[in-house]
């Protein structure tokens, strides 16, 4: 099961990336004061067009997605979370359509 944590700044959401044990990579995140939905890694990723404090991908996001050890259905997760809320997408997403 992939976990969805729910925060309300991207900026709670990244810093819990960062200390809190009940955060694995490939888990979602949902930021919704900010409209940001991302996956947990050491730097978490936004996979929505808004990035809060979250990092974007600006190349392979398969070559990103190996090095995070996340897998295809972890990321499928948060982008659907994003596309059910209606947040728009990062272009970065299309590799997965």
């Amino acid at each position: 099961m992939i976990n969805i944590f729910t925060f309300i700044d991207t900026g709670t959401a990244y810093d819990a990336c960062q200390c809190d044990p009940l955060l694995h990579d490939g888990d979602t995140l949902l930021i919704t004061n900010e409209k940001v939905v991302g996956i947990v890694w050491t730097w978490p990723v936004a996979v929505t067009k808004h990035l809060g404090h979250l990092h974007g991908i600006s190349f392979d996001p398969k070559m990103v997605q190996k090095d995070a050890g996340w897998t295809d259905a972890q990321v499928l997760q948060a982008i659907g979370v994003a596309r059910e809320r209606g947040y728009e997408l990062a272009e970065w997403t299309r590799e997965y359509e």
